[in-house]
C-alpha cells in the first residue's frame, strides 16, 4: 500500500552519514515483522492454491483465472517485501541517504497490493448477485465503492514513483485517509448483506426441505463472512489510525501486508469449501453460496432420496447348500468367499 506515514532522519544522524541502530528498528521494523507474518500467510495461499487446482480441475475459467491472478499477485508482494527489507536492514543499513528514499521494490509492493482488494471485493459482489441479490442500486454503489477505491489506491502508488523520498508523502496523505475508510465501508457492506442473503437462503431451504446438511454449511459460510468482514475492516481502521497518529515508520506497510494476504486467503478458503470434483475428497459443500461449478452433479434432494432409499436395502448373499459329499465330489465349485482365509478375516 501506498506510504502515508513518513518518517524522517534526524538531522545529526543526515549531518553525520550515520544512523542509530534504534532509529533503523523503530523505523523499518514494523515493516519487517509484517513482512514475517505475511510470509506465513504466503504458504496458506500456496497450500489453498494447489488445493484448489487439484480438486477443481473442472471448474469455471472465471474462478480459475481468479485464483491464478490471487496467487502470482500474491507472490509478487512477498518477493517484492522481501527484497525491500533485505535493501533497508543490509544492503543499505546506516546510509541516511539511502534510508530516507523508497527503493524500488518498495514501489513495486505499493503498486501490486492494489489489486488484492479490488479481486476480492468483485469476487463477493457478483457471489451476491448470484445468491439472488437484485437490488441494482446497492449493488451499482458497491461497485462504485470498489473502483473509487482501486482508483484512489493507483493514485497514491504512481504518486510514490514520483515524490519517492519520505518526507513528501503528506502530499498524497489524503488519499491514503480516503480509500482505507471506504475500504472499511466496502468490507461491511459486502459481508452484512452476504449474510442476510444466506441466512434467508437457508430458512427457504429448511422450509423446503430441511436438510440439517445445507443448515451446517450455510451457518459456517456465515461465520466466515462476518469473521473476514469484521478482520479486514478493523486492519483497515487500524491502519487508518497508524497514518493519522503515528509520524515515524512503515507502521501502515506491515498492516497492509497483512491485510492484502487477508483478502486473498479469503476467497481462496470460500472456492475450496465445495464438494470436489475428485470422488475420494471430502464433501463439504458451498454450493448455496452461489459458487457451484459447471460439472454435472446429482441435485441435494436427489443425493437424499438415495442415500435413504441405500439405507433401506440390505444385501443378502444367496444360500449355498452343500455337503460332504459335494465338497468332495466338486471341490472347484465352493466358493472362494467360504474359504478358510476369508472366514479367518
Amino acid at each position: 500500500m501506498p506510504a502515508s506515514s513518513a518518517f524522517i532522519i534526524p538531522r545529526d544522524h543526515a549531518d553525520t552519514g550515520k544512523m542509530d541502530s534504534t532509529f533503523v528498528a523503530s523505523a523499518f521494523g514494523p515493516a519487517l515483522w509484517g513482512t514475517f507474518v505475511a510470509c506465513i500467510m504466503y504458504g496458506y495461499t500456496c497450500y489453498f492454491t494447489a488445493r484448489y487446482f487439484r480438486h477443481y480441475a473442472n471448474d469455471r475459467k472465471w474462478f480459475k483465472g481468479t485464483v491464478a491472478s490471487l496467487w502470482v499477485v500474491d507472490t509478487l508482494i512477498t518477493f517484492f517485501s522481501m527484497d525491500y527489507c533485505f535493501y533497508y536492514l543490509a544492503r543499505r543499513y546506516g546510509e541516511p541517504e539511502a534510508l530516507s528514499t523508497a527503493v524500488w521494490s518498495l514501489q513495486a509492493t505499493i503498486f501490486f497490493t492494489c489489486f488484492p482488494p479490488a479481486i476480492s471485493n468483485v469476487f463477493y459482489l457478483t457471489r451476491l448477485q448470484k445468491i439472488g441479490y437484485k437490488n441494482v442500486y446497492v449493488l451499482g454503489g458497491i461497485s462504485c465503492l470498489i473502483l473509487l477505491r482501486l482508483a484512489l489506491e493507483l493514485t497514491s502508488s504512481f504518486l510514490t514513483f514520483k515524490f519517492p523520498r519520505f518526507d513528501d508523502n503528506a502530499r498524497y496523505k489524503p488519499l491514503s485517509l480516503a480509500y482505507c475508510s471506504i475500504s472499511s465501508i466496502a468490507d461491511l457492506t459486502l459481508a452484512v448483506l452476504i449474510t442476510r442473503n444466506l441466512l434467508i437462503t437457508r430458512k427457504v431451504m429448511r422450509a423446503k426441505a430441511g436438510y440439517k446438511r445445507s443448515d451446517k454449511t450455510i451457518d459456517g459460510v456465515v461465520m466466515y463472512m462476518l469473521c473476514t468482514g469484521i478482520l479486514t475492516s478493523v486492519v483497515c481502521a487500524i491502519s487508518l489510525l497508524a497514518i493519522i497518529l503515528i509520524r515515524d515508520g512503515l507502521v501502515d506497510k506491515a498492516l497492509h501486508g497483512i491485510l492484502g494476504k487477508l483478502y486473498v486467503i479469503s476467497v481462496l478458503t470460500v472456492l475450496n469449501c465445495r464438494e470436489s470434483h475428485v470422488k475420494e475428497a471430502s464433501r463439504f459443500e458451498a454450493s448455496a453460496f452461489g459458487v457451484g461449478s459447471d460439472t454435472s452433479s446429482i441435485s441435494e434432494s436427489t443425493r437424499g432420496l438415495l442415500s435413504r432409499e441405500s439405507q433401506s436395502l440390505t444385501f443378502s448373499p444367496p444360500p449355498v447348500q452343500w455337503s460332504l459329499t459335494d465338497n468332495e465330489k466338486y471341490p472347484r465349485s465352493i466358493p472362494s468367499v467360504y474359504d478358510n482365509r476369508s472366514m479367518t478375516s
